[in-house]
């Protein structure tokens, strides 16, 4: 599931763009983004997996599309 990897990812980002204390402030709402990002993305998986075997073929393409 993405959103056991986004502490890392964050962590690498943040690292890679040598975010200073001073722009902390700044940093601090893209971290909750992509938290958020990753949380959502993780429900829609589980809804997915769970629906799997009742979904028709449109609904599977909509899916996917809302997963992308």
């Amino acid at each position: 599931m993405p959103g056991q990897f986004v502490d890392g990812r964050i962590a690498f980002l943040k690292a890679e763009l040598k975010i200073t204390p001073a722009q902390e402030a700044q940093w601090q709402p893209v971290e909750a983004a992509m938290r958020d990002n990753a949380k959502a993305l993780d429900q829609a998986i589980a809804t997915a997996r769970q629906n799997r075997g009742g979904m028709n073929a449109v609904q599977r393409l909509e899916l996917r599309d809302r997963l992308a």
